[in-house]
């Protein structure tokens, strides 16, 4: 796709953290806020493919990145390092592709309500193996992203929108995908016995940019926050920018 990849960074990453700060705890006294900087754990590995992302070196997310403090991680580094005693955000910029390898740490911080940004694609949809000196992509799947309440996602071609314009400051433009989500944040019944009536919600999403139609309606959300109120994975905030 054609955009300025800086300016993206900036805006998504910026906003992301923004509303990470002013939801969380940690950052309630406003003095602590000034002194604090989030500290943010970047998985990065030469190599690792991308999967309907965009390829983001190490050097242009430091720069996109510098008011706050940056880790990259590999592999290793991400099965031994990766808590939330360690770190206020996850960010994976692979777009749908994961390290298999890396999925216990990963879901092990999710669930013990870690914030986390995704850069492209549908999240955790291709598991990648360590092969050797290199990296090999497994079949593209739901099981992952099912354990986080992402049932599936369904690609919207973008040839008939026209702009991408949402909150923050994060403007797209030339996009070739967008993948919408369907989600579950559900997980008991309003009646025990019953299958299919709704149940407590876990979770609320909403977008944070939308793709707009030649006649101006709404038709996609290609980036989207998800704040994880209750279950397995309360207290996180999850900001996916789900298109290439």
């Amino acid at each position: 796709m054609k955009f300025n990849r800086r300016e993206f960074i900036k805006s998504t990453s910026t906003f992301a953290l923004a509303t990470i700060v002013y939801s969380s705890p940690l950052f309630a006294d406003e003095q602590q806020e000034a002194k604090t900087k989030l500290h943010i754990a970047v998985f990065f590995e030469e190599g690792f493919p991308i999967e309907n992302g965009m390829s983001i070196s190490q050097e242009f997310l430091n720069d996109a990145l510098k008011k706050s403090q940056v880790d990259f991680l590999n592999l290793d580094d991400l099965k031994t390092r990766l808590t939330i005693q360690n770190y206020d955000v996850f960010m994976l910029p692979y777009g749908s592709a994961f390290p298999k390898q890396g999925w216990g740490a990963i879901i092990k911080y999710l669930k013990a309500g870690g914030n986390w940004l995704n850069i492209g694609g549908v999240p955790f949809a291709v598991p990648v193996v360590r092969d050797g000196d290199g990296w090999r992509k497994e079949i593209r799947q739901t099981a992952y992203h099912k354990k986080i309440g992402i049932t599936q996602a369904f690609p919207v071609v973008a040839g008939g929108l026209s702009r991408y314009i949402g909150t923050g400051g994060v403007h797209l433009t030339d996009v070739e995908e967008v993948y919408e989500l369907y989600v579950r944040f559900t997980e008991t019944r309003d009646f025990p016995n019953e299958d299919g009536p709704s149940g407590a919600r876990d979770a609320n999403l909403k977008a944070i940019a939308y793709a707009y139609s030649q006649n101006k309606k709404k038709v996609a959300a290609p980036i989207i926050e998800i704040d994880r109120m209750m279950g397995d994975y309360a207290g996180g905030r999850w900001v996916l920018a789900n298109f290439k």
